[in-house]
């Protein structure tokens, strides 16, 4: 091949790559958008937000709460994940002990989207 036929290509090999760039951009915020509501149903119906909301303490702290205090922390996923897939004791904000309830899932994929939505809190 010539140079001056490899110069002529360069323009066709950019537009390509954009155009490459855009539909897996577009993949990527469909898949993120799908997790989200996928996250927001299991939260629903594992009963998370009768005590948690996504900004504002309720019975339980904040899920943004939530992510400040662990966000920075080395083993915030496995920690997180732990808490959210078993029954663990809790002590409410009137000093009450009671049993924090696990997701209602036991898939590694779907616990780790959890963990991951929680951490994302900004």
């Amino acid at each position: 091949m010539r140079p001056e036929s490899r110069a002529r290509d360069i323009p066709a090999i950019v537009a390509l790559a954009i155009v490459a760039s855009a539909v897996l951009l577009s993949f990527s915020a469909n898949a993120f958008a799908q997790d989200d509501t996928a996250v927001s149903s299991l939260l629903k119906k594992s009963n998370c937000m009768k005590c948690h909301a996504e900004t504002r303490s309720r019975e339980g702290p904040s899920f943004q709460k939530i992510a400040e205090k662990y966000r920075a922390k080395p083993d915030a996923e496995t920690r997180l994940a732990r808490y959210v897939s078993t029954v663990v004791r809790i002590r409410d904000r009137d000093g009450i002990e009671d049993d924090h309830e696990p997701l209602k899932t036991n898939d590694p994929a779907e616990i780790r989207a959890v963990v991951r939505w929680i951490l994302s809190r900004q």
